[in-house]
């Protein structure tokens, strides 16, 4: 899930954010990563929480994350559903029954592997 991470990225200034005009109770805000890719977002003008986020590759929408019921989970609010589709196709409809976010995970778990 894409997040603030990119948007903190934009608002330090290694990455160009553009405002879009609003929609509906959103704000919407696109950062650049290059001339074709970018990353749209729609913040929640109430809660400041992301609504939406799309992928885009010359202006083309490859991935929509839709994200809704806020919930608390320890000190943060995260999305209880989130759906994903890819090129306009719902690929996962997530229904999130909870987080861990006290655990920790060590490195080793993860691997990293080049794709040629």
């Amino acid at each position: 899930m894409m997040g603030f991470d990119t948007l903190n990225r934009a608002i330090e200034g290694s990455l160009v954010a553009v405002r879009q005009g609003d929609e509906g109770g959103d704000y919407v805000v696109e950062v650049k990563f290059n001339p074709d890719d970018t990353v749209r977002y729609w913040i929640n003008k109430q809660t400041f929480l992301i609504d939406k986020i799309t992928t885009r590759y010359r202006s083309q929408v490859l991935i929509e994350e839709q994200r809704s019921d806020y919930r608390r989970a320890d000190c943060m609010m995260l999305p209880f559903h989130v759906i994903t589709r890819l090129q306009g196709q719902t690929f996962a409809d997530l229904d999130i029954v909870s987080y861990d976010v006290k655990s920790s995970v060590p490195a080793s778990r993860f691997t990293i592997t080049a794709v040629p």
